[in-house]
């Protein structure tokens, strides 16, 4: 039963890095977040990443998790497309203003996490490839 797992884990190297990489965007939105949602968000990701560490068999993904914040902070460079300044949107009976930020710099943080965690998991699973393993044993990638 546990070889017939272990060859699913092998043949799967992407699946524990998707697990990783939603644990580290929930992290990336509980810190974005932190004076609202996030408040409440780490404590749930924290618990969540005790139950994936009691099923994680120690192979394989964990780069995902410098990947993940990317994903809320592209989020926010993209809600903050037309800044940085004050932002105005008119309907036919209101007109609301707001100011946004530099979305560059959201968007540069976003791009140097997933590029990081990309060049991580990459390098850990070339590593593994020329070593003739399928995956890591330090559960590095």
């Amino acid at each position: 039963m546990l070889a017939l797992r272990e060859q699913r884990i092998r043949r799967r190297p992407w699946t524990w890095f998707l697990v990783w990489f939603l644990l580290g965007a929930g992290y990336g939105l509980g810190v974005v977040g932190l004076l609202s949602i996030g408040v409440l968000l780490l404590p749930v990701c924290g618990a969540i990443t005790v139950l994936v560490l009691l099923r994680w068999p120690g192979r394989g993904g964990l780069a995902g998790l410098i990947c993940g914040p990317s994903a809320p902070l592209g989020y926010v460079a993209y809600l903050n497309r037309h800044g940085p300044g004050t932002v105005c949107s008119t309907t036919e009976h209101a007109q609301s203003c707001v100011e946004q930020t530099d979305p560059r710099m959201w968007a540069i943080a976003a791009a140097c996490f997933l590029i990081v965690g990309l060049a991580v998991e990459y390098a850990v699973l070339r590593r593994c490839h020329t070593a003739g393993d399928d995956a890591p044993e330090d559960g590095t990638g």
